[in-house]
């Protein structure tokens, strides 16, 4: 309908003072990138960055060290191994995705 993407600065003043923002990286040259952008804007420490992709927010943890980061578990990263995956690229967090993980994804939930 003619509306543009805004870009990551654009976003982070729009949530500026009222909410942190969750970043999940898809391409290998965007953790430079988003580094770049957070810190510049003084955001980088009310942002979590994670991707499928272990080596990505690993990276962003090399360029910024006090970044949080997360890996998201499902693709790259399956359930049989994610806490090795977490703790070798320093992971801040580990973030489930059980969405294609059955047809049922609800009932693989506990109580």
């Amino acid at each position: 309908q003619g509306e543009r993407v805004p870009t990551l600065p654009e976003v982070i003043e729009l949530v500026r003072g009222r909410a942190e923002l969750y970043i999940e990286l898809k391409g290998q040259h965007t953790p430079g990138v988003v580094v770049k952008a957070l810190q510049a804007a003084g955001f980088a420490d009310q942002a979590i960055v994670g991707s499928f992709y272990p080596w990505l927010p690993q990276r962003v943890k090399f360029l910024a060290p006090t970044i949080r980061t997360s890996v998201l578990i499902g693709r790259e990263v399956r359930q049989e191994n994610f806490i090795e995956w977490a703790l070798a690229v320093e992971a801040d967090y580990v973030h489930p995705c059980w969405e294609k993980a059955s047809p049922t994804p609800h009932k693989l939930l506990t109580p």
